[in-house]
């Protein structure tokens, strides 16, 4: 669940980008100021809902993790000790883990 944190505007790299610099920006300001709405809107999700967490190395605290898992109807939390970029640090368990979900039934 997002919540209001200490603003850290990011340093925009040098050269070209594979990416728009304008998300970014727009991101990170809804990630340091998110809707105070967010919780109400994660609640209406009914749809079974996988969330990853990357473990004690990720940024993302794990109370808040567990909040979002635990706020969403169906949420159900696996934990993969890869860090915030589980996907590119740990893709095989990642993989496993998303078509785990996917096969489970309705």
């Amino acid at each position: 669940m997002p919540h209001p944190r200490e603003p850290r505007p990011p340093t925009r790299p040098d050269g070209d980008l594979a990416f728009d610099w304008e998300a970014v920006l727009q991101v990170r300001a809804q990630i340091d100021h998110p809707d105070p709405d967010w919780p109400h809107v994660v609640a209406g999700i009914r749809a079974p809902t996988l969330v990853v967490w990357g473990g004690p190395s990720s940024p993302m605290p794990s109370e808040h993790v567990r909040e979002l898992a635990e706020t969403v109807v169906d949420g159900r939390l696996v934990r993969i000790d890869a860090g915030h970029l589980v996907h590119a640090s740990q893709p095989a368990v990642f993989t496993a883990v998303v078509r785990g979900f996917l096969a489970l039934p309705d």
